[in-house]
């Protein structure tokens, strides 16, 4: 079993640079969202309501050091609301510039969103890059995976189906068949 870990700036007594190195041999992801986006947490480096230079630096620094140990980069759009440039060309315009910097820099392997709208301007724009749906879009079916089939690679099944044995085997008998990949958030 491999495990994804989530960026989180470094503490005084330490950073996801020594956490992942420590345990390297168990970590096959970093996800992160990019500095002042919203994710379902706090924004990533704001300071007094504005991104911090400093901190962005920071992220940068550790996040290079993190995939040349192997680790695989993953950019989260894991917010429940984009507000209402949700669905503007905008949006469309920052995704592409976030997701073309991440790969350049780290190695993109791959967009985890809850936005249909994020993974199609993904889609369009990067083919090569995996997509994948969040455990925020609560997926708790075939049927949803079923109509959301067309625009990720893989999927998160809602965290509530971890103790659904035999909902978890439908969802991943589903994802085999259909050349998806299932995630669980333990």
């Amino acid at each position: 079993m491999k495990f994804a870990v989530g960026y989180r700036l470094p503490t005084q007594r330490t950073s996801m640079v020594e956490v992942i190195r420590e345990f390297r041999e168990e970590i096959a992801e970093c996800y992160f969202a990019m500095p002042g986006d919203p994710s379902g947490r706090g924004a990533l480096g704001v300071e007094h309501g504005e991104v911090d230079g400093e901190t962005v630096e920071v992220f940068w620094n550790e996040l290079r050091a993190i995939a040349e140990m192997g680790v695989r980069p993953v950019l989260l759009y894991n917010a429940a609301c984009y507000g209402k440039e949700a669905l503007s060309k905008a949006f469309a315009s920052y995704i592409v510039q976030n997701v073309r910097e991440v790969r350049d820099l780290l190695g993109l392997a791959c967009v985890t969103t809850t936005s249909a709208f994020v993974a199609e301007t993904v889609r369009e724009q990067f083919p090569e890059i995996e997509l994948r749906a969040s455990v925020n879009m609560r997926l708790y079916s075939v049927a949803a995976l079923d109509c959301l089939s067309p625009l990720f690679d893989s999927f998160y099944a809602a965290k509530e189906l971890n103790r659904d044995i035999a909902a978890l085997r439908r969802v991943k008998a589903w994802c085999d068949a259909h050349g998806k990949q299932l995630h669980a958030e333990l």
